[in-house]
């Protein structure tokens, strides 16, 4: 039987514990995960073989803010007050374009969108790791003294980190022998594909 790391290199992968240091912030407002960059070629391919994505859409940091009333100039509530909350949900797509930032990026004072992406082979794996995925998040949150929050968000707590909770994702998916590729390792799986149809091509062209 192949452990996690023979898998990885089977399906040209990554395991959790060789991940790649996220990100730095785009600007002083936030920043989201980059869609994905793909040549026509590329994008052939991706529709072809039609990943689905599970989405982490939050902000990057910890924010905080309040209502106030405007007759008295008294805060009316507020919501992360020193500490911050970190808000975060899950989504899903099935698109190469970010959908969803689209969708959720609706604040006037923060960025909200993708903080991650994680490809599976179908819809199907998407709401199986989801629903795991949803009870770690709960988890969490109630660990943190969580902030209850609207819209579907729950808030992770200000020492949340980002690249642990990505860590912890991914095992999951792989405990599960589920090929789980984050942006940059679709990008080179669906590459693979196309040198590989490539060479197809000119081994027929030469018979």
């Amino acid at each position: 039987m192949m452990n996690a790391r023979e898998l990885a290199a089977l399906y040209g992968i990554t395991t959790a514990d060789t991940l790649m240091p996220r990100r730095a912030n785009a600007d002083g407002w936030g920043s989201v995960l980059p869609p994905l960059q793909l040549t026509s070629d590329q994008l052939k391919i991706f529709k072809r073989e039609s990943p689905h994505a599970l989405c982490l859409v939050g902000t990057d940091v910890p924010i905080s803010a309040a209502r106030w009333d405007a007759a008295t100039g008294r805060p009316l509530n507020r919501v992360g007050d020193n500490r911050g909350v970190w808000p975060m949900r899950l989504a899903k797509t099935g698109s190469h374009r970010d959908t969803v930032t689209d969708s959720y990026n609706k604040s006037p004072v923060f960025v909200i969108g993708v903080q991650m992406r994680f490809w599976l082979p179908s819809d199907e794996h998407v709401k199986r790791l989801a629903a795991e995925i949803e009870e770690l998040l709960g988890y969490l949150s109630e660990e943190a003294m969580g902030t209850p929050l609207i819209n579907g968000f729950l808030d992770l707590g200000a020492d949340l980190h980002l690249p642990n909770l990505e860590s912890e994702i991914l095992s999951r998916a792989e405990r599960h022998r589920w090929p789980c590729r984050t942006d940059a390792e679709l990008v080179r799986w669906i590459e693979h594909i196309r040198r590989e149809d490539q060479l197809l091509a000119e081994l027929e062209g030469v018979r």
